[in-house]
């Protein structure tokens, strides 16, 4: 796993397609190795890669990137939508894909937020929230002032403007039955994140070993 000590300073692609050319290229050059990466002995993941049916666990010539806007809630509708579309396009008897998939997302500043699996609640597409936890929430309304509220909104506001966008990973269909789609998803998000994130950095470098 990633040593928070040794956390590098995430690099800076000029552009969302930059990003997904480099990722591509990263996990096509990266991928015939996952096997045999010393990183990985000791660990529940050196399993997951001795099986892999491939070289890579994920779709690598077929990974894309989408724009986000969060400030434009139909938008973003739209194109969560458009990403189910194009994996299911992708998916055939012969190349069969998860449902889900793992996605790299991409400041304005062209670096890596953080490496992420699709969910239930589309944790991509959905606003990042200074105070999630509802208890957090009535706390700062009950004992903050106006103005303190109003710091933290607009927090979460620049926040959101800074995402660009992200790049999408489709993952294959492992055909193994002991595992199923969301645990060897969760294991792949890890597996893949490690790599991306030990070549390019990331603001968030831990959130896919979690």
């Amino acid at each position: 796993m990633t040593d928070p000590d040794q956390a590098r300073k995430p690099l800076s692609f000029s552009s969302l397609q930059s990003a997904a050319s480099h990722i591509k290229s990263l996990l096509k050059s990266e991928s015939g190795h996952l096997k045999k990466d010393p990183a990985l002995d000791g660990t529940g993941l050196a399993t997951l890669a001795a099986c892999l049916l491939t070289d890579s666990p994920v779709d690598v010539d077929n990974i894309f990137y989408i724009p986000l806007d969060f400030s434009d809630a139909e938008q973003v509708g739209k194109q969560k939508n458009d990403v189910e579309q194009k994996l299911n396009a992708l998916s055939t008897p012969a190349h069969t894909l998860l449902s889900g998939y793992i996605w790299v997302e991409i400041s304005q500043e062209g670096q890596i937020v953080v490496v992420g699996k699709s969910t239930t609640s589309g944790d991509l597409f959905g606003l990042y929230e200074m105070l999630i936890d509802a208890t957090a929430k009535a706390l700062v309304k009950r004992y903050c002032s106006d103005e303190d509220q109003a710091v933290i909104q607009r927090c979460a506001e620049r926040i959101n403007r800074e995402i660009a966008g992200a790049v999408i990973i489709p993952v294959l269909d492992s055909g193994k039955g002991e595992l199923d789609s969301n645990k060897y998803l969760s294991k792949v998000e890890t597996l893949i994140g490690e790599v991306i994130v030990k070549a390019y950095g990331a603001i968030n470098p831990f959130s896919h070993t979690a």
